[in-house]
């Protein structure tokens, strides 16, 4: 799979161990400016994550990958392959996309780029459950379910040269996909750390309230969190529950405690980072359709990638080619006079 290479790739270069060593400790100084410089006054950071890192890389390397033939992003190719109208609304919207990337104009903009460019397309895809009209055996139905596939949200990154290009060029990219998803569900963490600490000190005055009589408590935090009962049991026990929370979360305010939950996650990549091959057969206009459909079915072959743990995001991604020319054309038919 495309996006299973790229991310491979990242710990493919050598059979050396002294530079298989070296790619770790490069690895783990970006994840240390993505997640906290703060990590580095622990003297002994990098050896607390280098087997980590490593872990990871090696999961990153196990994770099946397959060239696929790159998706033509053409006017002429919108005319006649039916995948780019399931991903694209009309040609205006290939356009916006192109337009709108600045990796993409960034290598157009260089004289020695060549005229033709390899990247992958980001999307996320989505489906909706509606009644519709279906032909079944010969006689039409209009409360038939359906589901209908949709994408949105397009993303044009790592243009190339070539598809060897692509995946060489984006190597050091592979870290940052995990990297960027762990540096994501810590930050939740400590947003979550940060408003048990208010609740507590809420919980904390409403029982005082409770106990001395005549005092009035103004909550100026209420419309903030969450609204907190009135019985002084129902309290105390909302009070044992953050309380605990707490003491699990309240060491990621230290560097020593952020280094041990960045060691956890990294000896957890298959948590934050999944990968599978999705066909999906769709009808003309988004319909989930299945394989034996024959002729009134589309096929739509990319790499489903799951992001995160707990709130996960789902990306569709396709590597694609397009050129100079290609944006010419698109830019005399539906450009802006």
């Amino acid at each position: 799979m495309m996006f299973g290479n790229l991310l491979r790739h990242f710990g493919e270069s050598s059979p050396s161990a002294r530079q298989s060593k070296a790619l770790a400790q490069q690895a783990i100084e970006q994840l240390v400016d993505k997640i906290d410089p703060r990590l580095r006054l622990v003297p002994v950071y990098q050896k607390a994550l280098l087997p980590a890192v490593k872990l990871s890389l090696d999961y990153i390397k196990s994770l099946p990958g397959a060239m696929q033939n790159p998706l033509d992003l053409s006017l002429s190719a919108f005319r006649q392959d039916s995948r780019l109208g399931l991903f694209f609304a009309s040609p205006g919207s290939l356009l916006a996309l192109l337009r709108g990337s600045p990796e993409l104009q960034e290598y157009f903009a260089s004289p020695s780029s060549s005229d033709t460019v390899f990247a992958l397309l980001l999307m996320k895809r989505s489906e909706t459950q509606r009644f519709g009209i279906a032909d079944e055996n010969g006689t039409l139905r209009g409360d038939v379910a359906q589901t209908v596939v949709s994408f949105d949200n397009h993303k044009l990154v790592f243009p190339s040269l070539s598809l060897e290009a692509l995946l060489g060029t984006s190597s050091e990219r592979s870290m940052d996909v995990l990297g960027d998803v762990i540096a994501r569900r810590l930050q939740l963490l400590e947003m979550t750390r940060l408003s048990l600490d208010v609740e507590l000190t809420r919980i904390e005055l409403k029982l005082s309230c409770l106990t001395t009589p005549g005092t009035v408590l103004i909550d100026a935090m209420e419309a903030d969190g969450p609204v907190l009962p009135d019985s002084r049991g129902e309290l105390e026990a909302r009070r044992a529950e953050v309380k605990m929370c707490l003491s699990e979360l309240r060491p990621l305010a230290t560097p020593d405690g952020l280094l041990a939950a960045l060691v956890d996650m990294l000896n957890r990549p298959a948590d934050f980072v999944r990968m599978s091959l999705s066909t999906l057969y769709l009808s003309r206009f988004g319909i989930k359709l299945n394989e034996a459909a024959g002729e009134a079915a589309t096929e739509l072959c990319f790499e489903e990638v799951e992001l995160g743990a707990g709130v996960v995001e789902h990306r569709a991604v396709v590597p694609v080619r397009t050129s100079r020319q290609a944006l010419a054309e698109l830019e005399q038919a539906f450009g802006e006079p």
